[in-house]
């Protein structure tokens, strides 16, 4: 369940830090930022400023991007609010990568770092992850005892008892019906990162937003039900063939939506027998795949002419996440225009297809939308959305790439057609808030419970996928060890000695 976890925290974090209102909290002081929490020592953090938390868990997000953490932060100046360098920082560690790990830590202080692991039942992986960080604490602090390093800067939510007796005043217990696959984003697992770095208030209004989906869920008719229909929606473009469906944020705080949303439903759904125990193959059971489609329909040329057709979800925050002010403003407002424009464009073009472009000042009578659309383009794909086809032809002109004397550029107004009758769904937000994200976390939850009943498939069974691998993973464990222990007696000659024993594999 780590997994889907790590990749609610990742698409929270991402979210709340562009909202004003989020940035602002974590630009806060810590006073009373993990009030809501339950530890039976909630006010180690009180004693010195946090600068950052480092997430580790199983699977789920990648480790970082801290470049783009940096330059975040920075394009904030100019809504006035925090500067540079102010907000805490939240990281991630999903698997004993050392590239992954240095990229973590970098920028961040041992003195003012706390370590929160994830750790369900006994993960290695996430263990071994928690050592070597634990080493990083005690080594960046050489004025402290390490066991007084631990105490004051490692967490852990667990539902290891073992864990639990080494550390008791460091652990967030996790009960036994809290341990589910993929529907831990609303436990200590995934609420106790986001209170240290935002704040518990920021927190309780997205609990709020949760909760109110929920409400919806359970008290609304499935005629309106939001959670039921895109359900349904999902198991009929299955049955039709499709092999998944492509995500495709047009905000970017929604960028991480999409690899929460696969992570969920892969856990919820994605099985090869359903509750009685019967194998379904193919055609016969869910596809369970979510795929992200990139920014602002990045995958417009396969999605509109692709010989494959998969369903498109699009996703947008109708309201800008912050204020323009000063001599910007104008300039902001008229790009989120152009994103809403284009938005629209992309399912209507979806929908309903379009017509080669025509040269400038022609109009195109068949285009999507009467000829009246507009949208990005940068590619050729996107030409798709042009009216008059002025930016189509620009980009030609101004294309480096010259004609090969073998292979002739010679533009084809038919190659740029999109005959549409394609499946969208379109997602509307109004604004891309702490109360929006727990709506949306909820919805991915509620959503895959639904197409898991439809397809008659338990969304509850098992809570670690990673413990199918784990056999494998000690056997090669213990045969690199033995390799180890024999390059160190004889040499590196022994290497070349050393071959497979057939029968070491487990049986298929």
């Amino acid at each position: 369940g780590r997994g889907a976890t790590m990749a609610a925290l990742r698409f929270l974090y991402e979210a709340l830090k562009r909202d004003e209102e989020g940035r602002a909290a974590a630009a806060e002081g810590m006073e009373g930022s993990a009030a809501g929490a339950s530890s039976s020592n909630p006010n180690h953090f009180k004693r010195r400023s946090l600068g950052g938390v480092m997430g580790i868990g199983g699977g789920g997000a990648n480790a970082n991007a801290n470049a783009d953490d940096e330059a975040s932060q920075a394009s904030y100046n100019w809504s006035g609010h925090v500067e540079n360098g102010q907000q805490r920082r939240m990281r991630f560690v999903s698997a004993l990568d050392p590239a992954a790990v240095q990229s973590a830590v970098a920028g961040l202080r041992p003195a003012t770092t706390v370590v929160v692991s994830i750790v369900v039942r006994g993960d290695e992986e996430v263990q071994g992850a928690t050592s070597l960080l634990n080493d990083w604490l005690v080594k960046g602090l050489p004025g402290h005892r390490p066991d007084v390093v631990m105490n004051h800067h490692t967490l852990w939510v667990t539902a290891n008892s073992s864990i639990k007796a080494g550390m008791p005043e460091n652990v967030f217990w996790l009960p036994e019906y809290a341990c589910c696959e993929g529907f831990m984003t609303f436990t200590a697992a995934g609420l106790l990162p986001l209170s240290l770095v935002f704040g518990w208030r920021i927190i309780e209004k997205m609990m709020a937003g949760a909760h109110a989906m929920d409400r919806h869920f359970i008290e609304t008719t499935p005629r309106h039900n939001l959670p039921m229909l895109l359900a349904m929606t999902d198991v009929w473009n299955d049955i039709l063939g499709s092999s998944g469906r492509v995500i495709s944020p047009f905000t970017e705080a929604l960028s991480d939506y999409s690899h929460f949303v696969a992570a969920v439903e892969a856990q919820a759904y994605g099985r090869g027998y359903d509750v009685d125990g019967v194998t379904i193959r193919n055609d016969k059971a869910p596809s369970a795949t979510v795929i992200h489609g990139g920014h602002c329909g990045e995958y417009d040329r396969m999605l509109y002419q692709g010989g494959r057709t998969l369903p498109v979800e699009l996703i947008i925050a109708m309201d800008p996440q912050t204020r323009p002010w000063g001599p910007m403003a104008e300039l902001l407002l008229a790009n989120h225009d152009e994103a809403i424009c284009s938005f629209f464009a992309h399912a209507d073009v979806l929908a309903f297809g379009s017509a080669p472009y025509q040269p400038s000042g022609q109009e195109n009578p068949n285009a999507a939308g009467g000829g009246a659309m507009r949208g990005r383009s940068s590619t050729a794909a996107g030409r798709m959305r042009d009216s008059d086809g002025t930016a189509g032809a620009r980009h030609f002109r101004q294309s480096s790439a010259a004609p090969s004397p073998d292979f002739p550029f010679v533009y084809r107004p038919e190659s740029d057609v999109a005959e549409g009758n394609r499946p969208s769904t379109l997602l509307l937000c109004g604004r891309c808030d702490a109360l929006t994200c727990g709506q949306l976390v909820a919805l991915a939850e509620h959503r895959a419970v639904v197409a898991a009943k439809l397809w008659n498939v338990d969304p509850f069974a098992g809570s670690e996928a990673g413990v199918m691998r784990t056999g494998e993973m000690d056997r090669l464990k213990s045969k690199l060890s033995v390799l180890y222990d024999r390059i160190e007696e004889g040499g590196p000659e022994v290497v070349d000695e050393i071959s497979d024993d057939e029968g070491e594999h487990p049986p298929a």
